[in-house]
């Protein structure tokens, strides 16, 4: 069984039951006939309208999802604050420890 064929007897299937719902591919092309810019290689409108993009049909599943991303928000920047502190005073101890200074550092 291949990812296609995976995707339609299993995943797709689950994901509907769940729920969850996806855009037509169609709704892709409308916007490409006034598109205008630069080619990104190896893409095209045709392998862009088969992207499946899945998200949950009910707002209040969404709302939800937004919820649980907003109460992640303040620790994972703590996270990343302690991070910062970390590194600054890793830097700092390899410094005072070096005997060649910037060198051994880049």
């Amino acid at each position: 069984m291949n990812e296609a064929e995976t995707r339609a007897d299993h995943i797709d299937p689950a994901l509907k039951a769940a729920g969850w719902g996806w855009p037509k591919a169609a709704a892709f092309g409308e916007e490409n006939a006034s598109a205008s810019g630069v080619k990104v290689r190896h893409t095209s409108p045709t392998k862009i309208r088969e992207v499946v993009v899945a998200f949950p049909s009910s707002t209040d599943e969404q709302r939800k999802i937004v919820a649980t991303l907003g109460k992640l928000s303040a620790p994972t920047q703590g996270l990343a604050s302690l991070y910062q502190q970390n590194l600054a005073a890793l830097y700092a101890l390899k410094k005072s420890s070096s005997r060649f200074g910037d060198e051994v550092l880049d």
